[in-house]
């Protein structure tokens, strides 16, 4: 059996042991063609000049947890600092979410701007990326933004601590405390940008290679 987890594989596991014994679940990563050159330098917003950019990106539904982003804009709001919010991707909770950010009167601070089909202009516009899902089974989303060097923040919950090391390619933060998530990203200085985007790209090369780990799986499989 393979799992592309750590956490999807205890999730198999436990109070399967008849079904899925530990001893034969073989934890294979999903992979990024690290191979292939990605564009690391056009925008699609141009920050001010002491302004931070936090994004976020996935499908406005409840497990991705957006809501926390309109939380984080007030507590930042309320300390003075200048920061704009860019959330990528459609769901059911668009309406929901555009009447959250007008009640706390951050229409100019949080943006949804919709579905992006070139993802790469919208990664490199943001100096943060904020991973805001409740639970993933392999969070797919967070390999693709280490590897455009993009440092994030998380939730610790399901396999991000698989990828992200906490304080060194990323930050992870409790479940639901949006004031440690502010309190980290007021803390981030640019040296500490540019460390965790040099860690970030060594990591997912090292370990999320597609190519490291299709031979992986061929020797499984042989």
């Amino acid at each position: 059996v393979i799992a592309n987890s750590k956490d999807v594989e205890r999730s198999l596991v436990q109070g399967n042991e008849a079904w899925f014994p530990k001893e034969k679940v073989t934890i294979i990563y999903n992979g990024i063609d690290t191979s292939k050159p990605i564009d690391r330098t056009t925008k699609m917003y141009q920050k001010q000049s002491n302004e931070i950019v936090i994004g976020n990106a996935g499908r406005l539904t409840e497990q991705k947890g957006q809501k926390y982003l309109v939380e984080l804009g007030k507590l930042l709001a309320a300390e003075g600092v200048n920061f704009k919010i860019l959330i990528a991707g459609e769901g059911e909770l668009r309406e929901s979410l555009t009447n959250q950010i007008k009640i706390a009167g951050l229409e100019d601070r949080i943006k949804l701007i919709g579905h992006m089909e070139d993802m790469s202009p919208f990664y490199n516009s943001l100096d943060v990326f904020v991973f805001t899902s409740l639970w993933e089974g392999m969070a797919n989303t967070l390999v693709e933004v280490l590897w455009h060097g993009i440092p994030t923040i998380a939730w610790d919950v399901s396999s991000n601590a698989e990828v992200i090391e906490d304080g060194v390619s990323g930050w992870l933060v409790k479940l639901g405390d949006v004031e440690e998530m502010k309190n980290k990203l007021t803390r981030i200085n640019g040296e500490k940008i540019i460390q965790a985007k040099e860690d970030s790209i060594k990591m997912v090369t090292a370990i999320f290679s597609k190519e490291k780990l299709d031979l992986e799986l061929f020797k499984l499989l042989d």
